[in-house]
C-alpha cells in the first residue's frame, strides 16, 4: 500500500509499538527497492513545529531539547511516549520524514468564534489549506463525531444523534482539513513512485473513513486499492466475540472502522487499574436513569457542604450526586469563566457550575466512563444546559491546549487517579495563569496493610502528606489543604428513615430508597457497597485510615 492511515489511542504504549513496528516494515520495503521515502505526518506536532521536528530529524536537536520546546506549543501531548517511534524516524532519516500534520490549535478556537472567511483566508495565505472554504462534513461524519463526545453507541443508537455539538464540528472540520491538504500536497510533490506516506492521528480523524482520509479521497491522488486503514482499541474495553461481525454500523458507506482492527491489552500496571476503575463506574452508569433516594441525596449534599442554591440547581438529577465534599466553596467560579470538571461522573457538580458561570461562561465535563459521559450529556441536553458539555477522556493525558480554563474542580475522581502528580501536572497546563483549582479527594493518614484486600479505590488513594509538597513542587502557589470536615463517616438522618456509613455514601451509592434496596430490579448500581467481597471492611474503623480533604492552589500568573 502506497497511503496507510494509523487511527491510534493517544499516548499509549502498547499503540506506539505497533505504529513503530508498521513504520519499521515501510523501511524495510524501501530498504529492499533502493530508494524512496517515507512521509510521516504526526497529529502530535502542529505546522508551526515542523521547524523543531527538522532540528531533531538534522541532528540539531537531541530527544530532551525537542520535548522541552514542545511544551513551548499548545498540542499538549505526551510526546516522550512516542521516543521509541521518533528516535527510529531519526536513526533512518535518509528513508523517513517527520512531518506536522495538525493545524494550530488557535485557528480551531478563531473558527468557531470568529466564522470561516477570516480563518481560512489567514490559513490559506500561510499554506495551511489550499481553498478558503471547508469541503462540509456530512451528516454521517456529524453522527460519528457526535458519538465520540456524547458516548453513543453507535451500533444500538444510531438514529439517537444530538444537535448540541454541531457548533464545535467545524472546528474538527479544519483539523481534517488541514492535515488532508499537507498529505495531498506531499503526494503531489511526489515524483518517487515508491514513496510511501504515514498518518498518525487519533481514531477520531481516521475511522469509518471520515475525517482526513475522505478529504484526502476527494483530491483523486491515490486509489482506493492503494489506501490502507489501522485503527487500535483496547481488548478490555470491547464487548468482542470471535468470528462476529465487530464495530459495524450499518448506516456508514464504510460499515467497519477500518481495513484492520488491531486489538492491544494494557501492560502497564496503572493502565489496568483504569480499566478496572472504569468498568465499575460503567456499571454505575447502567441503572443512572432510575430514580433514587432524593431526600437522601439533598440531606447528603446538605451535610458535605452544599448551599441550598446548589441543591435546587441540581434538582432531580441530586441522586446521581457522587463526591467526597463540596469544590464550589472554594473554586469561587465567576459568570464568564471556562470550568473544567474533572472526573465529572453523572453531571451533578458540572451543572451547578454551569449555573455559576453564567450562559457567558462554559463547563467541560470529562470522565473515564462513556455510560456515564452519556448519561451525562443526555441529562444537559434535558435540562438545556446549552453551556455544559462531556467529554470520556482521560484526566491524566487531558484532550485539551494548555492555558484553557479559568477554574478546574473535581470531586472524588483524584481519589482513583493511579498517578496524581500526572494529573495535577495536567491540571496546572490546562489552567490558565491566576486560574484556581478545587479538588476534593480522599487521603491516607496511615499505610494500608499489605495483606488486606481493599478496594480499588483504596489502593490509589494518595497519602495526606504528600499532597501539599506534591503540589508546590509542580508550580502551584496558594496551595492549601482544607481538613475542617475530613471525617469519613456520616450520619445523616433523614425523615423515616438514616443513612450512615463510610465514604461510600458520600459517593452516591448509598442513594437508594428502602424499596429499591430490597428490589433487584429497582436497585441502583454502586461500586462496591454491600459486596461481599469487601464486607470485612466494617471491622477497620476508616476514620483513622483516611481523610476527605479539599485541595486548593493556583496557577501563577508567570
Amino acid at each position: 500500500k502506497r497511503l496507510i492511515y494509523f487511527g491510534e489511542s493517544h499516548e499509549q504504549p502498547e499503540v506506539v509499538q505497533l505504529e513503530l513496528k508498521v513504520l519499521k516494515m515501510l523501511v524495510e520495503t524501501l530498504t529492499e527497492a533502493g530508494r524512496g521515502c517515507i512521509h510521516v505526518f504526526m497529529e502530535h506536532f502542529n505546522f508551526e513545529q515542523q521547524d523543531i521536528l527538522n532540528q531533531y530529524m538534522l541532528n540539531k536537536i537531541d530527544e530532551s531539547t525537542l520535548f522541552e520546546l514542545y511544551k513551548n506549543g499548545t498540542e499538549g501531548h505526551d510526546l516522550e511516549a512516542y521516543l521509541p517511534f521518533i528516535s527510529f524516524a531519526k536513526d533512518n532519516a535518509d528513508k523517513v520524514r517527520l512531518q506536522a500534520g495538525f493545524v494550530p490549535r488557535k485557528f480551531a478556537q478563531r473558527l468557531i468564534k470568529e466564522g470561516e472567511d477570516t480563518v481560512l483566508q489567514e490559513m490559506k495565505t500561510l499554506g495551511y489549506v489550499n481553498k478558503v472554504q471547508l469541503q462540509p462534513g456530512s451528516d454521517s461524519h456529524y453522527n460519528f463525531f457526535e458519538s465520540l463526545i456524547s458516548g453513543r453507541d453507535l451500533q444500538k443508537e444510531f438514529e439517537e444523534v444530538g444537535e448540541r455539538f454541531k457548533r464545535i464540528f467545524p472546528a474538527q472540520v479544519l483539523k481534517d482539513t488541514a492535515m488532508a491538504t499537507a498529505v495531498g500536497n506531499a503526494i503531489k510533490g511526489s515524483s518517487e513512485q515508491s514513496d510511501k506516506f504515514l498518518v498518525v492521528a487519533g481514531s477520531g480523524h481516521i475511522d469509518y473513513r471520515f475525517g482526513v482520509p475522505e478529504r484526502v479521497d476527494s483530491l483523486n491522488l491515490v486509489p482506493k486499492e492503494e489506501t490502507i486503514i489501522l485503527t487500535v482499541r483496547d481488548k478490555e474495553a470491547l464487548d468482542f466475540d470471535e468470528n462476529k461481525d465487530f464495530l459495524k454500523v450499518e448506516g456508514f458507506d464504510a460499515k467497519y472502522p477500518a481495513d484492520v482492527v488491531l486489538l492491544y491489552e494494557q501492560a502497564n500496571e496503572d493502565e489496568k487499574l483504569k480499566e478496572e476503575i472504569r468498568a465499575a463506574y460503567e456499571k454505575v452508569a447502567s441503572t443512572a436513569h432510575k430514580s433514587g433516594n432524593l431526600r437522601l441525596a439533598t440531606a447528603v449534599m446538605n451535610r458535605l457542604g452544599y448551599s441550598p442554591e446548589h441543591i435546587k440547581v441540581a434538582g432531580i438529577d441530586a441522586f446521581n450526586y457522587q463526591g467526597v465534599g463540596c469544590p464550589h466553596s472554594h473554586a469561587h467560579i465567576k459568570t464568564g469563566d471556562k470550568v473544567l470538571d474533572v472526573g465529572s461522573g453523572l453531571g451533578v457538580d458540572s451543572f451547578i457550575a454551569a449555573s455559576e458561570c453564567g450562559p457567558q461562561g462554559s463547563v467541560t465535563g470529562i470522565d473515564i466512563s462513556k455510560g456515564e459521559v452519556l448519561h451525562a450529556n443526555t441529562r444537559a441536553e434535558s435540562r438545556d444546559s446549552k453551556n455544559t458539555i462531556f467529554v470520556q477522556a482521560d484526566m491524566e493525558k487531558m484532550p485539551f491546549h494548555n492555558e484553557s480554563f479559568d477554574v478546574v474542580i473535581s470531586n472524588g475522581a483524584f481519589c482513583l487517579a493511579p498517578n496524581k502528580e500526572k494529573a495535577f501536572r495536567e491540571i496546572h497546563r490546562v489552567l490558565k495563569p491566576g486560574g484556581k483549582f478545587s479538588v476534593c479527594c480522599t487521603t491516607l493518614l496511615t499505610r494500608l496493610e499489605d495483606e488486606v484486600n481493599w478496594p480499588v479505590c483504596m489502593r490509589v488513594f494518595m497519602p495526606l502528606k504528600d499532597a501539599q509538597p506534591m503540589l508546590e513542587e509542580i508550580g502551584f502557589e496558594n496551595v492549601h489543604v482544607d481538613d475542617t470536615d475530613s471525617t469519613m463517616s456520616l450520619s445523616i438522618t433523614v425523615e423515616g428513615e438514616e443513612g450512615h456509613g463510610d465514604d461510600s455514601a458520600a459517593n452516591g451509592e448509598a442513594m437508594q430508597s428502602s424499596e429499591q434496596a430490597s428490589n433487584p430490579e429497582k436497585r441502583r448500581q454502586g461500586v462496591h457497597v454491600g459486596s461481599e467481597e469487601f464486607r470485612h471492611l466494617q471491622d477497620y474503623d476508616m476514620d483513622k485510615l483516611c481523610a476527605r480533604v479539599v485541595l486548593v492552589g493556583t496557577k501563577p500568573m508567570n
